[in-house]
């Protein structure tokens, strides 16, 4: 069921390049914004330019959005587990990530800040989701798909990418906070993968994903330091039930690569 495109690729060359493209990006990223440092929404609209491009890249390698040749048939016990996932993802994004709340915030503050704002999260959108669910999800499913656990294997080492990527930002954050991000980066990127593997496209986790960083503060890239405990409560539940939906898909999708 899995795709040509991803089957007869080379994975390891999909990490290298992937890894490559992520460079240019945080060179190029630092580099427009010295330029634009009094411009911001000359920034955001260079940054979400190079967001573009960048994809583009990434798209060049797996050729397709697509992981299969038709979305995998969910089980009944696959659908219980992935509801479940979803009702936790969106009471995690109203309660904890104050979605509403981001949304208004930036939409009161004006033509000034909701161009930026909107600019900057689609750039992380379209750019993040190209590299880790597009390409490094690709190389590493490559990699993995004679294995019978090639989704949960596929996810978590994607989304561990994902969280560490985001140790670019030690630059201008504190330590503790950047390890944090890494961390519900980590856990949010198990969710993404899902959302990936399930819709089968790329373009649903872009929405989602620009839509969870449309808010005030996207512009400044600043990062706020949580209470430990607080962080491992609340993303918890959202790993466990992740881990679960991802042993169920790749049993799904086993019976059904049997099944032809």
């Amino acid at each position: 069921m899995i795709i040509d495109s991803i089957k007869k690729s080379n994975g390891l060359l999909q990490l290298v390049t992937g890894t490559v493209v992520f460079m240019a990006f945080v060179i190029s990223s630092n580099f427009l914004k010295d330029m634009s440092k009094e411009a911001t929404v000359v920034g955001a609209s260079l940054r979400f330019l190079l967001s573009v491009i960048l994809a583009g890249v990434c798209y060049y390698f797996i050729k397709s959005e697509k992981l299969f040749n038709k979305s995998i048939k969910l089980s009944r016990m696959s659908k219980i587990w992935l509801t479940i996932l979803i009702l936790l993802f969106i009471a995690f994004l109203v309660v904890a990530l104050n979605i509403g709340d981001n949304i208004q915030g930036v939409l009161s503050g004006g033509f000034g800040l909701f161009l930026p704002s909107l600019l900057v999260a689609l750039s992380a959108g379209i750019f993040e989701e190209f590299l880790v669910r597009g390409l490094f999800f690709s190389g590493i499913l490559n990699l993995f798909q004679n294995n019978r656990f090639k989704l949960i294997l596929t996810s978590l080492i994607s989304s561990a990418i994902f969280g560490l990527l985001h140790l670019v930002n030690i630059i201008h954050s504190p330590v503790q906070a950047v390890l944090q991000q890494v961390f519900y980066a980590t856990v949010i990127g198990l969710v993404f993968a899902i959302i990936r593997i399930t819709a089968n496209s790329l373009w649903l986790p872009v929405l989602i994903h620009a839509l969870i960083d449309f808010q005030p503060t996207i512009t400044s890239g600043t990062v706020d330091v949580n209470p430990w405990l607080t962080l491992i409560i609340i993303y918890s539940p959202l790993a466990l039930f992740s881990i679960i939906t991802l042993f169920s898909l790749d049993k799904n999708l086993n019976q059904q690569e049997t099944n032809l």
